[in-house]
């Protein structure tokens, strides 16, 4: 399910870019088209589900899930995929913090040495990165909201991991629907001349409402450091597709760089796993 979710995907940011739209104009479509598949599906299924994002647990899922979208189309429109992309891999890291800061669980001296890692490898692919021109248009603005997209992300999976029984669909479905009401709040328009209806309409309507309902399901049936593997090949594929796209080439900076993130990232991501499974063990 996990590598399903992820193979479909991984063509989102070219699709962004094929849309032609700018960031809080992508914000809105992304963001009203999945949270209509994500909460008519649950509507349709298990409507009872559709008052999780209301619930004292739930909505604060529902709000990381939701600045998590916002950050990442304004960091995709800021700058180039392959940063953002990898400064989102992030993700596993950054749980580690909110953990420490939400449920109290104490870090590991390991932990803060991949997290310096990542933020080297981060800082030598920042350093060698043309700037994408877009209207935010600076790769240290892209590198912030991706930042962001990855904090806010941890939080709501943190917050999650607390309340396991809360359905994630509707919970997706609504920080959807936030982001997307959030870009329309700041567009100036839903149909810029630019806007290309088929690459909009399937990354809102197919991309992104099949890809999170498996990846959400998948830590149900395999471990989450299995699936937050997984997940780190969208940083090494993503970037493909836009090159294969639309052109945006990767940069030796940018390679090198990446290749320190991705590894202190995955380092950390089995460094937990065999934490994890040696507690287990002593327990029992």
């Amino acid at each position: 399910m996990a590598c399903l979710g992820v193979a479909i995907l991984t063509p989102d940011t070219l699709l962004m870019r094929w849309s032609g739209l700018d960031g809080w104009t992508m914000m809105a479509w992304r963001g009203l088209l999945e949270s209509s598949v994500l909460l008519g599906v649950t509507l349709i299924w298990a409507p009872s589900a559709l008052r999780a994002p209301l619930t004292r647990a739930g909505w604060p899922v529902a709000l990381a899930l939701g600045s998590s979208s916002i950050c990442f189309a304004l960091a995709v429109h800021a700058t180039a995929v392959a940063l953002v992309l990898l400064t989102l891999a992030t993700t596993p890291l950054m749980a580690a913090l909110v953990s420490r800061w939400v449920l109290g669980e104490r870090t590991q001296p390991l932990t803060w040495l991949w997290m310096l890692l990542a933020v080297a490898g981060l800082a030598v692919a920042l350093g060698d990165t043309p700037k994408w021109q877009g209207a935010l248009g600076s790769p240290w603005q892209g590198v912030a909201f991706g930042l962001g997209a990855a904090t806010s992300l941890a939080t709501g999976l943190v917050w999650a991991r607390q309340t396991p029984q809360l359905p994630m669909l509707p919970l997706t479905g609504a920080g959807a629907l936030l982001a997307g009401l959030t870009g329309l709040i700041f567009t100036d328009t839903l149909t810029p001349p630019t806007l290309a209806l088929g690459p909009t309409l399937a990354m809102g309507l197919l991309v992104l409402p099949l890809s999170f309902a498996l990846i959400t399901r998948a830590p149900r049936h395999t471990a989450a450091a299995n699936v937050s593997l997984i997940m780190l090949l969208e940083t090494v594929i993503g970037p493909l597709w836009v090159w294969w796209g639309v052109g945006e080439r990767l940069s030796h900076g940018m390679w090198v760089g990446g290749g320190i993130t991705l590894a202190a990232i995955a380092l950390h991501i089995l460094t937990a796993a065999r934490r994890s499974s040696a507690s287990l063990v002593k327990m029992d």
